[in-house]
C-alpha cells in the first residue's frame, strides 16, 4: 500500500473494507486449477501430509491491520487442510506495530503466532532480530522459490529470510490510451514500451505531447509518480554503514524529477485528493504508477466511465516495487509450528496462490506458480481487452529490478523524500540536486542525529 504513495498503508486500509465485499465474489475467468504440480503428488505423500495437518492444532494469534473478514475465505480455504488450527486476528495499525512488538519484548509479554509487516517500517520491525528464520529447521522453507525481488524486503540485517510477502506489490504503468494513441501515436504497451525505454525518453515523449496538446496534456499528475518509480529502480541503500548514501541512492532520480518538472511536463496534484480522483477521470494526464492492486481497487473506481480506455505497460527501465507488507513469526510465539503452517501454505504454495488470486486477486511471492503462464490470466475489458494479469506475471515481474535491502531508518528517509518531492514541484523544479540532498540529509538528522552525512 501515499500523495506519491507513502499514504499507501492508509489507502490499503480503505482497500481492505472494499475487498470484504468484492471478495464474496471470485474474478470470472480464471482457471480453477493450475498445471504446475505440488511436490510430493503422490497418493502415499498426500496421505500422510493430510493427517499430519489434521494432527496439528491450535489456535494462531495474528497481529495485523487486516479485518479478518477480508482474508476469512482464504482462512476457510486454509482449514479444509488443516482443520484444527483456528485463526484468530487482532487488530494492531501498522504505524504502532513496531512499538508494540518492542514493547511485548522489553518486558516479555507474550507474542502473537504471526505478525504482518508493512513497507514503510518493515526496516524498523526487521532490525529487532527476533524473528524466526524460516529457512532452517524446522520449517526449511526453500528461499531459491521465493521471488528474487522479494527477499531483501523480507531479511533481517543479519541475512535471515523471515517473511513471507502477503501480495507481491508488483508495479508497472497505468495509461490512458485515447491520450496515448493522440499524442503518442499508439495505444499499445508493447508499442509504447519500445518507444519509451528510458527514463530520458520519457523526458522528450513529455515535451512532445506537452506541445502537440498545447500545454493542455501532462505525463503525470505530480512529480512524485516518476520519481517513487526511479527510486524503486535503484539498489543502491540510503545508508550504509550508519552514514547516509543519498547521492548513489537518490540522486540521477531527483536530476530527473527536476529536469521534468522544469519541461512543465508532470502537473502537481497531490496525491489521494479529490483532485487527484478528478485526474484519474480526467482527461490532462497519460501515465499512472499501477502496483498490483490499483487497477481493481483504485482506477476501476474513480474512473467509472472509463471502461476500455486504459491500458498497463512495463515502465522505462523495468518494474518496481510499490508498497507491500510481509508475515512473519516472533521466536516467541507460543504456536510457531502452526504458525507456519498457516503462513506457509496461504503465501508459499500453489494451493494458497490459486485462493489468493480466486478471492482478491493477489498475486503470490512462490516463484513455481510463474511457470505456468495462464496462471494468472484474466482479459479485462476495463483496460481494452488486456489481460492485464498476465502483463504483470509474464511482462513485469521477470523485468523487475531486485530492490535495496530495508534498512530501520527507511521511513526517515521516506518522509524527507517526500518533502523534497513537495518542494521540487512547488519551486517548478527551481532548485538543485545539491540542495534537495542538504535538506534531506537535515531532515533525517534532525530525527536520527546519530547517522552520518555523507
Amino acid at each position: 500500500m501515499k500523495q506519491s504513495y507513502r499514504l499507501l498503508p492508509l489507502f490499503l486500509t480503505v482497500l481492505m473494507i472494499v475487498g470484504i465485499f468484492a471478495a464474496c465474489s471470485p474474478p470470472a475467468d480464471k482457471p480453477e486449477s493450475s498445471a504446475i504440480e505440488s511436490s510430493g503428488s503422490s497418493e502415499e505423500v498426500s496421505e500422510a501430509e493430510s493427517a499430519a495437518a489434521e494432527d496439528l492444532k491450535a489456535t494462531v494469534e495474528v497481529w495485523t491491520w487486516e479485518p479478518q473478514e477480508n482474508q476469512q475465505e482464504i482462512i476457510d480455504d486454509f482449514n479444509e487442510v488443516y482443520p484444527n488450527i483456528k485463526i484468530e486476528f487482532t487488530t494492531v495499525a501498522s504505524a504502532d506495530m513496531p512499538m508494540k512488538i518492542q514493547t511485548a519484548l522489553a518486558s516479555d509479554s507474550d507474542l502473537p503466532d504471526v505478525v504482518w509487516c508493512e513497507i514503510s517500517n518493515r526496516g524498523k520491525m526487521m532490525a529487532l532480530e527476533c524473528w524466526e528464520d524460516l529457512t532452517q529447521a524446522p520449517y526449511n522453507l526453500d528461499r531459491s522459490k521465493m521471488l528474487d525481488y522479494q527477499i531483501p524486503l523480507s531479511e533481517t540485517p543479519s541475512g535471515k529470510l523471515v517473511g513471507i510477502e502477503v501480495s507481491t506489490p508488483v508495479a508497472g504503468l497505468a495509461y490512458k490510451r485515447d491520450l496515448a494513441k493522440k499524442y503518442l501515436g499508439t495505444d499499445d504497451p508493447e508499442e509504447l514500451a519500445s518507444m519509451i525505454k528510458t527514463w530520458d525518453d520519457m523526458l522528450e515523449a513529455g515535451k512532445e505531447v506537452l506541445e502537440k496538446s498545447n500545454g493542455e496534456v501532462k505525463l503525470f499528475t505530480h512529480i512524485s509518480q516518476p520519481f517513487d518509480i526511479m527510486v524503486g529502480q535503484n539498489q543502491e541503500p540510503f545508508v550504509v554503514d550508519n552514514k547516509l548514501n543519498l547521492k548513489a541512492s537518490l540522486g540521477d532520480a531527483f536530476n530527473m524529477a527536476i529536469a521534468m518538472q522544469k519541461a512543465g511536463i508532470v502537473d502537481n496534484i497531490e496525491g489521494y485528493t479529490p483532485a487527484d480522483d478528478a485526474a484519474i477521470a480526467g482527461e490532462n494526464h497519460i501515465f499512472f504508477g499501477c502496483p498490483t492492486w490499483a487497477p481493481t481497487w483504485r482506477y476501476k473506481v474513480k474512473d467509472p466511465n472509463g471502461s476500455g480506455n486504459w491500458g498497463l505497460m512495463i515502465p522505462p527501465e523495468g518494474g518496481y516495487m510499490n508498497g507491500g507488507t510481509v508475515v512473519a513469526i516472533p521466536a516467541k510465539a507460543e504456536d510457531k509450528e502452526a504458525g507456519f503452517a498457516y503462513v506457509n501454505w496461504c503465501y508459499y504454495t500453489i494451493e494458497g496462490a490459486v485462493s489468493n488470486r480466486d478471492h482478491l486477486d493477489y498475486m503470490s511471492a512462490y516463484k513455481p506458480v510463474y511457470e505456468d503462464e495462464e496462471f494468472y490470466s484474466v482479459v479485462d475489458d476495463f483496460f481494452g481487452g488486456q489481460d492485464v494479469l498476465k502483463t504483470y506475471a509474464q511482462t513485469i515481474i521477470p523485468n523487475t529490478t531486485v530492490p535495496r535491502k530495508v534498512h530501520q531508518y527507511d521511513m526517515e528517509v521516506q518522509e524527507a523524500i517526500k518533502i523534497a518531492e513537495d518542494t521540487i514541484a512547488d519551486s517548478n523544479g527551481d532548485i538543485t540536486v545539491d540542495q534537495i540532498l542538504a535538506d534531506i540529509t537535515d531532515e533525517v538528522r534532525n530525527k536520527v542525529p546519530e547517522l552520518e552525512a555523507e
